[in-house]
C-alpha cells in the first residue's frame, strides 16, 4: 500500500491539509464551559504516492518539518524532521543486494550512528524485524507502547530493551516478542488471521515471573500461574462481505474486563457508526489461585459515536463532523471536526 492510500486519498492527490478542531466539555458547579483545540497537518506526495514532505503544528504551537528522500530505485532513503527550534532527526534506511530492507538507522544528538531496527529474512523470504528501545531518551515514570503494522492496538511490557516481530508471507504479523536486557522473554503478543488474510484475533501474555519484585511479594506458586494468565489482553475482530471490521472485543483480566466495540459504514466504505461498551467487575486470587468475582461490585458503560461526511467530486470526504455522547440517556454533541484541503496533479 502506497502512503496516499494510507492517508485514505482517492485520485492523483498532489497534497493535502488536514485541520482538525476538538471539543471537550468541562463542568463545574454552575456551570459548563467548552475548551476547543486543534492542530494542522499537511502532507505532500511524489508522483508515485510515496510521501514527500510532511508538516505538523501542534496544539501546543509547536512544529516540526520530515522531508522524505528515496534512491534510484524509488525505495525510501532517508528521513530528516526538523523542529521550530532547529534541532533535527536523521533516520537511514539501508537494503541488501535483493532490495530488501536490513536498518533503520539513527542519528543521535550527539552525531553517532544507532541502529534503530534490523531486519532478517528466512529461507523463503519471511521477514523478521527486531527494534532496539533508545533507552537514553525514555523518561522515568512513564509507560512506552509500541504500535504493530496491521493493527490498531499498542503494546508494552516494562523493562523492554528489544521488540522481534516475526512475519507471514504476506508480511503480516504473526508474533511479537519483548525482551528485557538479559534476553528474557517478558512478553508475548500473538496474530492469527482467516482465510482472506483478515486479523482475527491479537493476544498479550505476560511472563509472571519478570514482573517488579513488590508485585509478587507473597504469592505461592499457584496465585503466580494464576497472575500469568490475567496480566494479558485478548482482542477478537469480525468483518463484513465487503472486508470492513464491524466488531471489537476485547479482554483483560480474563473476562474481568471486557469492551465490545461495534462500527457500521456508508456506501463509500467510510465509518459512521461506533458503539463501545465497557463492563468491569472486582475480583480477588485465593490461596489456591482460583479466581474469585465479586457478583456485587460491576461497572457497565456504553458510549456512541456518529460521523458525518461532505465529500468532494473524487470521493474524497473534505469535512468530517464528529458526535458523541455517554450514554443513552444523553443528547449527542459535536466532539470535533476535520476538514481536508486537497490540491491534485495537473
Amino acid at each position: 500500500m502506497i502512503d496516499r492510500d494510507r492517508w485514505g486519498l482517492r485520485g492523483q492527490v498532489r497534497s493535502c491539509r488536514l485541520q482538525r478542531t476538538w471539543f471537550s466539555r468541562r463542568c463545574g458547579a454552575d456551570l459548563c464551559e467548552t475548551e476547543e483545540r486543534g492542530d494542522t497537518t499537511i502532507v505532500e506526495f511524489r508522483p508515485d504516492g510515496s510521501l514527500a514532505r510532511r508538516w505538523q503544528h501542534n496544539p501546543d504551537g509547536s512544529e516540526w518539518t520530515s522531508m522524505y528522500e528515496y534512491n534510484g530505485a524509488g525505495q525510501l532513503e532517508t528521513v530528516r524532521t526538523e523542529n521550530g527550534a532547529s534541532q533535527f532527526d536523521v533516520q537511514r534506511y539501508e537494503y541488501d543486494s535483493a532490495g530488501r530492507l536490513v536498518r533503520l538507522v539513527a542519528l543521535t544528538p550527539d552525531g553517532r550512528d544507532r541502529i534503530a531496527e534490523g531486519y532478517e529474512y528466512d529461507a523463503t523470504g519471511r521477514k523478521r524485524k527486531t527494534l532496539y528501545v533508545d533507552l537514553a531518551v525514555q523518561r522515568p515514570n512513564t509507560m512506552y507502547c509500541w504500535g504493530v503494522e496491521g493493527t490498531d492496538c499498542v503494546y508494552s511490557a516494562p523493562g523492554a530493551t528489544t521488540l522481534t516481530t516475526f512475519h507471514n508471507a504476506r508480511d503480516q504479523p504473526t508474533e511479537l516478542l519483548f525482551h528485557d536486557s538479559a534476553g528474557r522473554v517478558l512478553s508475548r503478543v500473538e496474530f492469527v488471521y482467516d482465510e482472506a488474510w483478515h486479523l482475527l484475533e491479537e493476544a498479550q501474555t505476560m511472563v509472571a515471573e519478570t514482573l517488579p519484585p513488590g508485585m509478587l511479594t507473597g504469592m505461592n506458586p499457584a496465585q503466580l500461574q494464576a497472575l500469568g494468565a490475567l496480566l494479558g489482553t485478548r482482542r477478537l475482530h469480525r468483518y463484513d462481505a465487503h472486508g470492513r471490521r464491524i466488531e471489537t472485543s476485547s479482554s483483560m483480566f480474563g473476562q474481568l474486563c471486557r469492551n465490545r466495540k461495534t462500527m457500521a459504514y456508508n456506501d463509500r466504505g467510510d465509518q459512521t457508526e461506533e458503539i463501545s461498551e465497557d463492563e468491569e467487575r472486582d475480583y480477588s486470587i485465593d490461596d489456591q489461585g482460583r479466581l474469585s468475582e465479586s457478583t456485587t461490585r460491576e461497572t457497565v458503560s456504553r458510549s456512541e459515536t456518529r460521523f458525518h461526511y461532505d465529500y468532494d467530486m473524487r470521493g474524497n470526504w473534505i469535512k468530517k463532523t464528529v458526535e458523541g455522547r455517554g450514554g443513552t440517556d444523553q443528547q449527542f454533541s459535536v466532539s470535533g471536526i476535520e476538514q481536508r484541503i486537497l490540491a491534485f496533479a495537473d
